[in-house]
């Protein structure tokens, strides 16, 4: 989560979120490797108008929205109004769909786009897609920044040929909402985070970090 408390290098304990806003990429990237005790090796970022353009590149997506969804921010122009049920989307409703916030605050944003990465993943993985995906890479090159090339992330996508849907994995860093001196913060619970990762990245037997 963005609000996760954590080291960040030169500046000290702060939101996760604001090491991006400290130092970009880089700092983000360091940051949360320091925490993962992961390395990092690439990054890819998308902004509100890359992702529209590569959901629409894909022929948009279907969604089964769980309930429904309303929120209006005059200030910001954000208008979402999505009623439940199973919806064929596009670009810009999917990006309303993931930017929607409600009582549950990040948390419950987090597993709504969590969703869609799951969704998007297992079109990627169609027999229909999977012939495409050379082509949808050249051309969305443009719509997300990243620091594999573009015959690098080719390979990538020419892996998902031997991957699985149910090998796709999402998580979420455990942890618990806190205020501290009034500011909210996502503190992680150590122990549990270092069973993520090891389970994640390498297996169920892998040895927790902290041994």
């Amino acid at each position: 989560p963005r609000d996760t408390r954590l080291y960040i290098p030169k500046y000290g304990l702060d939101k996760l979120g604001h090491a991006y806003a400290y130092g970009g990429v880089a700092l983000s990237r360091e940051s949360i490797s320091n925490l993962l005790q992961t390395p990092i090796h690439y990054y890819i970022k998308v902004d509100y108008k890359g992702f529209e353009s590569i959901i629409n590149a894909m022929g948009g997506l279907t969604i089964e929205v769980e309930k429904h969804l309303k929120y209006e921010d005059n200030a910001g122009g954000l208008f979402i109004d999505i009623p439940p049920g199973i919806h064929e989307m596009d670009g810009a409703e999917v990006l309303k769909y993931v930017r929607y916030r409600d009582e549950t605050g990040d948390i419950g944003r987090i597993q709504r786009q969590q969703k869609v990465m799951r969704i998007l993943s297992e079109k990627l993985l169609s027999v229909n897609m999977l012939p495409k995906l050379p082509a949808l890479a050249r051309n969305t090159w443009g719509a997300f920044e990243t620091d594999m090339s573009l015959s690098e992330l080719i390979g990538l996508l020419g892996f998902l040929n031997n991957a699985s849907k149910d090998n796709l994995i999402t998580m979420s860093l455990p942890g618990t909402p806190e205020y501290i001196d009034k500011v909210s913060y996502w503190i992680p619970i150590e122990k549990d985070c270092d069973e993520v990762v090891s389970k994640l990245f390498f297996g169920e037997d892998y040895p927790e970090v902290s041994e």
